[in-house]
């Protein structure tokens, strides 16, 4: 989908789908550390000898097996280490780059927003461009990524570099603003990881596997598996991809990379959506609040489609990601009003269906789906109380995030 460079909402949108890809990438590149790590294992395992099931706990082949165990643990770990080196700067690099995209979206909204003495978006007459409205930077501190990875998530420092012209009157010119955005950025990631930092996440995912292989390797000989037998049912069919990255679908090896994948597409979402917070509460000379937006597609959550194009007050409302795997997220709400320059004309979004409408809500766009994909995405008992008209999307959601059951929707009734 081409990105239109004058229509910010559809720009923002666009970008969602390049996080997306850069999750993935960042995702293969710590697969291929970790799944490699596992390979090597395994091909350990095949060359040695591990005895028979009966062996007693002191014999030469049990003690052979606790050696190799804990070879394999320390190889896991050592993995795991390298693997995070990856996914800290990524996280630090792609917030870096969405506080730029972000404020340079801002100033193409406010139609001539000036930058660092740089004018943005230019498209107006001069008689109407706003030459005095300063768009507010953020400056991304070297060790934020490092930080939301490690500590207590309901703490989420961002330094905020005002211009001199829109300095605040507590602070002195050119002087770095921490903003803490403990609300509701903090809470909202501290619910989604239930409090636990991004990196003891990662390594509770590495930890857990070895603790699968090890599971794996002692049932398969008391079984009286073969070691080549246990070997494929922990990493499945030896195969590569085509820049020699190990592919498998074993036990050990499957739920591990679902695991990593959710994790690292979570944890952009996190830090780009936080760059999108900081951009729009450094701004609100500009911004009234934010709006929400999610995806368009049958795939998207109860509580991201009951959300869908809600506008908030800056500090008030739910910002994403609200649960692993979301893909929902923000635009700026702008107060064309107040800046005395006109709105611009209603653009488009995407959806599963192709553009539509920017002013689309989830809700209206359900209401044009055929009555089977509605009940497909409902389900068939709420997909038909909202074909009646007798109940919407924010009534099948509780205020905590979980969905309303049908029997207490009828009981509504």
């Amino acid at each position: 989908m081409a990105t239109n460079p004058n229509d910010p909402v559809r720009n923002i949108v666009t970008r969602q789908i390049y996080l997306n890809r850069y999750s993935n990438n960042v995702s293969n590149r710590i697969l291929a550390i970790l799944n490699n790590a596992y390979l090597d294992a395994v091909n350990q395992l095949r060359a040695i000898d591990l005895g028979q099931s009966g062996t007693s706990a002191n014999s030469y082949h049990a003690q052979r097996l606790r050696a190799f165990m804990l070879q394999t643990r320390q190889t896991i770990a050592t993995a795991t280490i390298q693997a995070e080196g990856i996914l800290v700067p990524a996280l630090q690099g792609v917030t870096e780059a969405q506080a730029e995209f972000i404020q340079r979206q801002l100033a193409i909204a406010i139609e001539g927003g000036v930058i660092d003495g740089r004018t943005i978006g230019k498209t107006l007459s001069a008689d109407t461009i706003p030459s005095n409205v300063v768009v507010n930077t953020v400056e991304v501190p070297p060790n934020f990524a490092r930080e939301i990875a490690t500590r207590d998530p309901n703490d989420i420092p961002l330094i905020l570099q005002r211009d001199k012209a829109q300095s605040l009157a507590k602070a002195v010119a050119d002087t770095p603003v921490t903003v803490n955005l403990r609300t509701p950025l903090g809470t909202e990631l501290a619910r989604t990881m239930d409090n636990v930092p991004i990196v003891k996440r990662f390594r509770a995912i590495t930890e857990g596997s070895a603790d699968l292989f090890d599971r794996q390797v002692r049932i398969g000989l008391m079984q009286g598996e073969t070691t080549d037998q246990i070997s494929r049912r922990l990493v499945g069919a030896v195969q590569y991809a085509e820049d020699r990255t190990f592919l498998g679908k074993g036990s050990a090896i499957e739920a591990k990379n679902t695991q990593v994948r959710t994790l690292v597409r979570t944890s952009v979402q996190s830090v780009t959506n936080a760059a999108n917070q900081a951009v729009y509460q450094a701004n609100q000379h500009v911004t009234k609040g934010y709006r929400y937006l999610a995806t368009l597609d049958s795939r998207t959550s109860a509580p991201c489609r009951a959300l869908d194009r809600k506008v908030f007050n800056h500090g008030e409302g739910p910002v994403p990601p609200i649960h692993f795997n979301c893909r929902s997220t923000t635009i700026p709400y702008i107060n064309y009003e107040a800046l005395g320059i006109p709105a611009p004309p209603t653009g488009t979004r995407a959806s599963v269906d192709g553009q539509v409408p920017a002013d689309l809500s989830y809700e209206d766009w359900l209401k044009q789906q055929p009555a089977a994909a509605v009940q497909r995405i409902l389900g068939k008992g709420k997909g038909k109380l909202f074909l009646e008209g007798k109940v919407t999307l924010s009534d099948m959601v509780r205020s905590d995030g979980r969905e309303v059951t049908l029997a207490e929707l009828k009981g509504r009734q």
